[in-house]
């Protein structure tokens, strides 16, 4: 964050403004690709999916309309 400030705060060279940009970008990156292994890791191996009259089904969706909360918010 203080590097973020200290290219914000000069005057903003094309290079400064270059960096930051690179920086955001791999920022989401990362944080698109922590989405995704959560993502699979809930949906593949812990929420289990249940037949419409199996028993444990209303608990199977909570668990995947909160795991769809989760992912959507902004």
């Amino acid at each position: 964050m203080k590097q973020i400030d200290q290219l914000t705060s000069d005057e903003s060279s094309s290079q400064n403004m270059n960096q930051l940009i690179r920086w955001i970008n791999t920022k989401e990156e990362h944080a698109t690709f922590i989405q995704s292994i959560i993502a699979d890791f809930f949906l593949a191996q812990r929420i289990k999916p249940k037949k419409k009259d199996e028993a444990g089904r209303q608990q199977y969706v909570d668990q995947t309309l909160l795991s769809s909360k989760l992912f959507l918010q902004p």
